[in-house]
C-alpha cells in the first residue's frame, strides 16, 4: 500500500488527511519472471560438532515461507547433509542452518547442491507464485567441516628444573581452534584457548609442584582437557617429565700431592659432586704464596669425569727460577669457585653447577718449582801459579738456594782446551 496526503477544498477536507490506494505489482513480478536464486553465501571457517553453519540463498524477489520447513543440500565428500530453513521470511534472503552430527567431516570444501528443496513447505514470491528451485551449484573450499573429538599434542617438553621453574613451557598443537583448552601439571592448572592457528604455548608457573623424589624418575603428570563449538570435552594422555630443581653442588675436593712437590711433579685433585654431572673443560685455580710462574694464571686443568660425580684436575709444576718459577712454602690455595671456562655443567635436568669448592686451602702440600742457579764459581789463589798432578785444586761453587748433593756431581775444567 502506498499512503499519500491529499489537500482541497478546505472546507470539505482538513489539511494532511491521508487516504490509502492499493498499488498493483503483478506486472512488475511477470516481467521479471518466478523468484529465481542470485546468490550464496557461508563464512569461511572451520565447523566443529554442532557449530552453527549459516547457508544464505538470495533470490531475485521477496520470498514468503508460508508453511513448512525447505531446506539446501550440501556434499560433504559425496555425503549429503541439509541446511534448514531458519529465518528471512518476506525478505529477499533465506537463511539455512546447517548444525554438524559426529561423523561429518569435509576437509577440502563443501559444495551447494541444486536444487534446493521445499521438503513439504509452501513458499510464495511477490505474486504468489512459487520460485525456481534449480540453480548453479556453487563451491566453498575454505568452508571445512571436521566434527572429530578434540585432540591435543604436546611438544617436546623439558624436565622442570631450578632455571625454568618459574616460567616453564608447555607448548604443542590442537584441534579446535579459538576453543577452551585447560592446561594441568601436578597440582597446578590453566585455563585458556587454543589459538586460531590450532597451536598452543603458555609460560607457567610450577614452582608449587612437588619435586620429583627421585631426579630420573618422570612422575609430574602433565595433559590438557580440550573442548569443541558443542562443548565436548577430550581429555589428552599425560605425558610425564621430572622435577628436580635442586643444583649439583661439591660435596669435598682433595689433593693427593701432598708434601713438597718439585718441577715436573703433578698436583691432583679430585672434586667429588652430590650428583652425576656433564661437561667438561673447566679448572681449578691456583694461588701460591711466595711466587708463581704465571702470575694469577696458573690453573689445575680437567682431565676426566665427565658423567658421573667426581672430576679429576692436574697441574704439572713447570720449571722456574728465582725471579720466576712457583714457590709455596706454606700450603697451597685454591680459589673459591671452579672456573667454568666458557663451559656448561649441568645435572641430568639441566641444572647449573653451584661452582663452590668445599675446601680451598691445603697446608701440607707444598711446591718448590725453582730450580738453583749457580752464583759464583772461585778457587783460591794459590803460592805458585801452576798445579802438578796430584795436587788439589778447591773450587767453590755458591747456589742462590739451599742444595742437597747425591751421588758425585763434578764440574768440567778447559785446560788449554783441553777437558
Amino acid at each position: 500500500f502506498v499512503f499519500i496526503s491529499c489537500s482541497g477544498n478546505e472546507a470539505q477536507f482538513e489539511p494532511n488527511n491521508l487516504i490509502s490506494i492499493s498499488v498493483d505489482d503483478t506486472a512488475n513480478a511477470n516481467a521479471n519472471g518466478d523468484a529465481s536464486v542470485l546468490e550464496i553465501t557461508i563464512l569461511d571457517g572451520d565447523y566443529s560438532f554442532q557449530e552453527p553453519v549459516y547457508v544464505d540463498v538470495k533470490f531475485s524477489q521477496f520470498i514468503w515461507v508460508n508453511t513448512g520447513v525447505p531446506r539446501v543440500a550440501l556434499d560433504l565428500n559425496g555425503i549429503t547433509v541439509y541446511a534448514n530453513y531458519s529465518s528471512g521470511s518476506g525478505t529477499n534472503t533465506l537463511r539455512f542452518l546447517y548444525l554438524p552430527s559426529l561423523g561429518d567431516n569435509d576437509t577440502d570444501g563443501v559444495n551447494v547442491v541444486s536444487p534446493w528443496e521445499l521438503n513439504g513447505a509452501n513458499l510464495t514470491d511477490t505474486i504468489g507464485q512459487n520460485p525456481q528451485l534449480v540453480f548453479t551449484p556453487k563451491y566453498f573450499p575454505n568452508v571445512i567441516v571436521d566434527t572429530a573429538p578434540p585432540s591435543t599434542t604436546f611438544n617436546a617438553l623439558p624436565s622442570i628444573n631450578y632455571h625454568n621453574q618459574n616460567a616453564y613451557n608447555i607448548s604443542g598443537t590442537c584441534t579446535e581452534n579459538n576453543q577452551r583448552l585447560d592446561i594441568f601439571a601436578g597440582s597446578f592448572s590453566l585455563s585458556s584457548t587454543c589459538s586460531a592457528t590450532g597451536t598452543f604455548s603458555f609460560n607457567v608457573d610450577l614452582s608449587s609442584v612437588a619435586e620429583s623424589p627421585v631426579n630420573t624418575v618422570a612422575d609430574v603428570a602433565i595433559y590438557t582437557e580440550h573442548y569443541d563449538y558443542a562443548g565436548n570435552k577430550t581429555t589428552s594422555a599425560s605425558t610425564f617429565v621430572i622435577k628436580d630443581t635442586i643444583r649439583p653442588y661439591v660435596i669435598s675436593n682433595t689433593t693427593s700431592s701432598t708434601g713438597m712437590n718439585i718441577v715436573g711433579d703433578p698436583l691432583d685433585f679430585s672434586v667429588n659432586f652430590n650428583e652425576n654431572i656433564y661437561g667438561a673443560g673447566t679448572k681449578l685455580k691456583l694461588n701460591f704464596s711466595d711466587s708463581e710462574k704465571t702470575p694469577g694464571s696458573t690453573f689445575a686443568t680437567y682431565q676426566s669425569g665427565t658423567s658421573t660425580s667426581s672430576y679429576a684436575y692436574q697441574y704439572t709444576i713447570p720449571p722456574g727460577y728465582i725471579t720466576n718459577g712457583d714457590e709455596d712454602t706454606n700450603g697451597i690455595v685454591l680459589g673459591s669457585t671452579i672456573d667454568l671456562d666458557g663451559t656448561g655443567i649441568l645435572d641430568y635436568n639441566g641444572n647449573q653447577l653451584v661452582t663452590t669448592l668445599a675446601t680451598t686451602s691445603f697446608a701440607t702440600t707444598f711446591v718448590d718449582g725453582i730450580k738453583p742457579l749457580i752464583t759464583s764459581v772461585t778457587t783460591p789463589t794459590p803460592g805458585y801459579s801452576t798445579y802438578y798432578i796430584g795436587q788439589t785444586m778447591p773450587i767453590t761453587v755458591l747456589f742462590d738456594d739451599v742444595v742437597y748433593n747425591s751421588g758425585t756431581p763434578r764440574l768440567a775444567i778447559d785446560t788449554f782446551n783441553v777437558l
